[in-house]
């Protein structure tokens, strides 16, 4: 067997079979990143021990969101759990955010899921219900749900690659935490652990700013114990320039390409230096040495999900954007840019540099993204919203199914 072949070994559930000292390298790494989380205040925490709760009433607004990966993550070693192979580090910002109003309600019979303003059937519900599940399992809690969930985009444009799915699982974990067991909101480890059900990157959301996601195969033992930690303390000026770019491909292709990849044993040898190295970047607030990063691994991304399944990450457009960005940098401004599981480009600029770097990009491809591109800023994890905002997502039929709900 050549080495090529061998680097797609699968066993019959699918999950990547990881060289022995590859998995105790990346499981050393996630151990020595945990040590020194530790040094520096961190506390982890144990599960909690829950009362089954029964038939509960209860309801919640929240608003979490999206990421942005900087040292990326593709492939799942348990795709029940959302357990990734290696650690990740991302920063939560608001180019787009999720809102979920929450209702648990005795006399539901049937759990309603409405998303995008149209009541959810199929794969669609199925990934919200998923999530209920966990948290009423945990819980012991038997009452039906009521859940509204709406993405809004900051630049008005849906762009693919800019996180949605964390920001709505952080925002559909909140919802469930705050309405039936608010006083376990301040257990943050607690709330990841709902939230990843939905996407892996979901704890990133919750943690908020930059944060580094604690993962690796040994974790399928005990998967509470991978989970995100915030590493930056709110002080560094970065700011975000958004192209957002639009494309039919799903995360979950992505997901099953990236493991069939013959460079995907690479990237994962690639991240024991590379994410301990970002994380002491971030730290220190080296912005370039974070652009760095996100450039170098969203060549990376790009290369596996293309060799793994044919599915091209980018658009021509991505491409022309991405030398543009060169450009502006060799002019004497900040910015690097960052793509995701999708063409849409995220540049990293200082505050100071980002109404210039703006401009600049607005005329690419004689203006086509210019009344699209917009600022995103840093921001922490979800926020709980006055009930009454409900009414910006509720619609006619919506009231209707609550007011039956009740």
């Amino acid at each position: 067997m050549s080495y090529k072949e061998s680097k797609n070994n699968q066993d019959e559930k699918g999950r990547l079979e990881l060289p022995a000292d590859l998995g105790e390298e990346i499981v050393q790494t996630t151990e020595e990143i945990t040590s020194n989380l530790r040094q520096r205040g961190w506390q982890s925490r144990s599960k909690p021990e829950i009362t089954p709760r029964g038939k509960v009433s209860g309801e919640a607004m929240v608003e979490a969101s999206s990421i942005l990966g900087i040292e990326k993550y593709l492939g799942m070693v348990d795709g029940k759990e959302r357990i990734a192979y290696f650690p990740s580090v991302k920063l939560t910002n608001n180019s787009t955010v999720t809102r979920c109003y929450l209702k648990f309600s005795p006399g539901l019979e049937e759990d309603i899921v409405f998303i995008a303003g149209k009541k959810a059937n199929g794969r669609e519900k199925e990934r919200v219900i998923n999530v209920v599940n966990r948290f009423r399992e945990v819980t012991g809690i038997t009452s039906g749900v009521f859940v509204v969930s709406e993405n809004f985009f900051k630049g008005g444009t849906v762009g693919k690659g800019l996180g949605t799915s964390a920001a709505a699982g952080a925002a559909l974990a909140a919802a469930l935490v705050q309405s039936a067991a608010p006083e376990l909101m301040k257990d943050e480890a607690f709330v990841q652990s709902i939230a990843r059900i939905m996407a892996g990157s979901a704890p990133q959301s919750i943690a908020g700013g930059f944060s580094v996601w604690l993962s690796n195969p040994s974790f399928i033992k005990d998967p509470y114990q991978s989970f995100s930690v915030r590493v930056d303390d709110g002080e560094i000026p970065v700011k975000l320039v958004v192209v957002p770019i639009e494309k039919s491909t799903k995360t979950e292709e992505a997901h099953a390409a990236a493991v069939k990849s013959p460079h995907y044993l690479d990237w994962c040898r690639k991240k024991v230096r590379a994410v301990p190295d970002l994380i002491e970047a971030i730290i220190e607030k080296s912005l370039s040495r974070i652009g760095e990063h996100a450039e170098d691994d969203s060549v990376w991304l790009n290369r596996i999900i293309t060799s793994g399944g044919g599915i091209n990450n980018w658009e021509p457009d991505t491409e022309t954007i991405r030398q543009k960005v060169v450009e502006i940098r060799k002019k004497g401004l900040v910015a690097y840019y960052s793509m995701d599981t999708g063409p849409s480009v995220a540049v990293l600029t200082f505050s100071q540099h980002v109404e210039e770097v703006k401009r600049e990009l607005e005329g690419v491809l004689d203006g086509k993204y210019r009344e699209r591109i917009f600022v995103a800023d840093l921001t922490g994890g979800p926020r709980i919203l006055p009930l009454e905002k409900r009414d910006e997502l509720f619609s006619e039929e919506m009231w209707e199914e609550l007011e039956r709900a009740r």
